[in-house]
């Protein structure tokens, strides 16, 4: 199901009906699955921040599994990780030494010449060798984030990869070279930002599928070229400058961390039985945030002055709040896994209201 945030970023699945990036961003990708029913060969996609790492990644699970980033579940034994069947996401965006140990012996397991039980997710799982000619040829770790693994690690992931290449396929996204090359390991792909024309037939075809006429609103392409520029060549930035300025009919000042952390606590107050949806779609929602580049201290902060500014919310429900918005920032201030102390406190909220 999607997230139906009405934000373009967050709501976006890309397929091959309707990726909009250019076909010169796009060929290598396409490139790259043609023609295969599984990854061919693991691969190194590096690019800046908001590059379309991640896009790209929802394009590829989709050619391949038909399956979309909501479908894979937290796993409870793992730090940052998530699971759909035989595939495992690691994002090393917030990992400690420890959450790196941890996450590449389990990497080590899982990657070997043995059958993985899928509806059993634990690591004694991984104890159980089968015969090489029922090896499952669908395994796949995607590292998320891997500038952030040390050398000494990037070449433990790599002894890994090298003794496993024909049992596990691997995606690693990176934001910057990494210190250690892949190459030899991996087919790789270097995002490049777009130019003036790319970027604005890109625009084009956002503005089509969502019947706006730019003439109706006070942007320009010219306009939307240079705050580009302005924002580093940040395709999620600018895609996110351009929605909410248009929404709000103005140049651009709106302050979109707002708007986005908005959506996120529409959930926290939703009235729903389902908890549990509810709370996935709290979390979901606050990994996007943080991976969108608004900090921890922001959320809290931008959530706790609507929440005060909300008339119907009474003041004892909000002294509460207050009180768990301290006790997280103390939190938040002490914890490497800042994550974790969000979803605590958000959910925590929620219940106030149930």
């Amino acid at each position: 199901m999607p997230l139906n945030t009405n934000c373009w970023c967050l709501d976006y699945e890309p397929t091959v009906q309707n990726l909009i990036l250019p076909d010169t961003h796009s060929k290598y990708i396409k490139t790259f699955i043609k023609n295969h029913i599984h990854p061919p060969m693991n691969l190194l996609l590096t690019g800046n921040n908001g590059y379309c790492k991640t896009t790209y990644l929802k394009y590829i699970l989709n050619y391949f599994y038909n399956i979309t980033l909501l479908d894979f579940k937290y796993h409870n034994e793992l730090p940052n990780t998530s699971f759909y069947k035989s595939i495992y996401i690691f994002d090393f965006i917030y990992f400690t030494s420890a959450d790196t140990k941890i996450a590449l012996e389990f990497i080590k397991k899982y990657a070997k010449r043995i059958l993985i039980n899928t509806s059993i997710f634990s690591f004694n799982t991984l104890d159980t060798h089968i015969k090489d000619s029922e090896c499952n040829p669908e395994k796949l770790v995607i590292i998320k984030n891997a500038q952030n693994i040390t050398v000494k690690n990037l070449r433990i992931l790599k002894n890994i990869i090298e003794k496993n290449i024909d049992y596990c396929k691997f995606i690693i996204l990176t934001s910057k070279e990494l210190k250690y090359s892949f190459n030899a390991l991996c087919c790789p792909i270097t995002l490049k930002k777009l130019n003036e024309n790319e970027l604005m037939t890109f625009f084009k075809k956002i503005f089509k599928h969502h019947k706006i006429k730019l003439n109706e609103t006070k942007l320009t392409y010219k306009n939307i070229w240079n705050t580009y520029i302005n924002m580093n060549y940040n395709l999620r930035d600018i895609i996110l400058w351009v929605q909410y300025s248009i929404v709000q009919d103005d140049k651009g000042t709106i302050p979109i961390k707002i708007k986005l952390i908005s959506s996120m606590l529409n959930y926290v107050f939703l009235d729903s039985n389902d908890t549990t949806t509810k709370f996935k779609k709290i979390k979901e929602l606050l990994v996007a945030l943080i991976s969108m580049g608004i900090s921890h201290i922001d959320i809290v902060k931008y959530s706790l002055t609507m929440i005060i500014n909300n008339k119907n919310i009474n003041s004892d429900k909000k002294k509460d709040i207050i009180s768990l918005c301290s006790n997280s920032s103390i939190e938040l201030s002490m914890h490497d896994r800042k994550i974790f102390s969000l979803e605590n406190l958000f959910i925590n909220i929620s219940i106030l209201f149930t």
